[in-house]
């Protein structure tokens, strides 16, 4: 006996088999655009009106995706308890990349390579976590060893909300061997470890780094740590003495790139442009930088650091700042005209003060002229 296909929906099949390998909105709506999905199932009773429901089902028709409808019980039955909002996915095994992809694809993007790798973590949704944080701040790519850790699982893309579909994860037998590769690809190694030397906060970021993950409980092996150029720690000021691992990993990851971001000439450039630009603006005239430099000593350390920086302080191209000089005559000009106005407003305060004394001169003799002469009498003593 059918179902209802009213609104186009397809009948719900009572006898498919469902394989779920990732559920839920986001999660199947990622494993799709990466290219991952071989089947969709949808719990009958679900709305299509949904955006993301309609977004799964445009982009499966166009892929050539089969949507089957089955029961809800179905997906319960295979999902437990889980909240899979009535969508799940099968997916095809999850294609690691090679070891070469990740060390040398992460040097094409912007700015210095990021990877992660990672030393034994075993819990998928922390797995998870940390490749979403990764792919949010771009990093180029993780590695992962084959035994003593958990892979890339549906349960880990999962936890990803489907972010681990758009990162680059290899798989290694040896991670030492590769600590070394990627030490000769010119990486620096930064293990995450409570007990470090150094703060997370204070190591150099201008450089390749692959940082290191350990598992929870027992942190970096030792074999690993052995070969960290740095071993950075998490200030634990609380009773707590350590962070689960996706939470430590996301504070580091974001640090360097928040201070990539201040150290990155270019954005150095932009910053000091923005401090220079509003103090100049409140200037009564615009200046040549040498002139600024005397008037404004706030202006010296912008103008001094602007020529270590690769694309320059000044937006007008020759040194100035507030003034397109297009010749050392405009300069001299300008200069002169600024040495005008300022001997202009000097001569203007000194005949305030000239008027200001000569005041002052005809108050003291009308003071003067008021007092009787003579010396003063004493009240006569009754």
């Amino acid at each position: 006996m059918g179902t209802s296909t009213r609104m186009g929906r397809p009948p719900v099949n009572q006898f498919e088999p469902v394989k779920a390998d990732v559920y839920g909105r986001w999660p199947v709506l990622e494993s799709l655009r990466a290219g991952n999905v071989v089947k969709v199932y949808l719990a009958a009773g679900v709305h299509d009106s949904a955006d993301h429901l309609r977004e799964i089902q445009t982009m499966a028709a166009e892929k050539h995706i089969p949507v089957v409808r089955v029961d809800r019980f179905a997906l319960d039955k295979v999902l437990g308890n889980a909240n899979h909002q009535g969508i799940a996915a099968a997916c095809r095994p999850y294609e690691y990349v090679d070891l070469e992809r990740v060390v040398e694809g992460a040097k094409k993007g912007e700015g210095q390579p990021l990877v992660l790798l990672f030393d034994g973590i075993q819990d998928p949704q922390n797995l998870g976590s940390i490749l979403r944080t990764a792919e949010a701040v771009g990093v180029g790519g993780a590695i992962l060893p084959r035994h003593n850790q958990v892979g890339v699982t549906p349960s880990v893309v999962r936890a990803s909300a489907g972010a681990a579909e758009h990162i680059p994860v290899a798989e290694v037998t040896n991670l030492r061997q590769t600590v070394a590769r990627l030490k000769e690809a010119g990486y620096w190694i930064v293990g995450l470890d409570m007990e470090g030397g150094t703060d997370y906060d204070n190591f150099d970021v201008d450089n390749p780094i692959a940082l290191v993950v350990g598992g929870e409980g027992k942190g970096l092996s030792r074999l690993v740590t052995e070969e960290c150029d740095y071993l950075v720690r998490l200030p634990m000021r609380g009773k707590i003495g350590s962070l689960n691992a996706s939470v430590a990993a996301g504070i580091v990851l974001y640090e360097i790139e928040r201070r990539r971001g201040i150290t990155n000439p270019a954005h150095r450039a932009k910053a000091r442009r923005a401090v220079v630009e509003e103090i100049v603006s409140s200037l009564p005239t615009p200046l040549p930088v040498a002139t600024a430099l005397d008037d404004e000593p706030d202006l010296a350390p912008y103008v001094e650091m602007a020529a270590d920086d690769e694309e320059g302080l000044s937006p007008y191209g020759n040194g100035e700042i507030g003034l397109d000089a297009e010749s050392s005559e405009d300069e001299e000009a300008a200069e002169e005209e600024f040495e005008e106005i300022e001997e202009a407003e000097l001569e203007e305060f000194e005949l305030e003060e000239a008027d200001l004394e000569d005041e002052d001169d005809e108050d003291a003799e009308l003071e003067e002229a008021d007092e009787p002469e003579g010396e003063s009498v004493s009240p006569k003593a009754e």
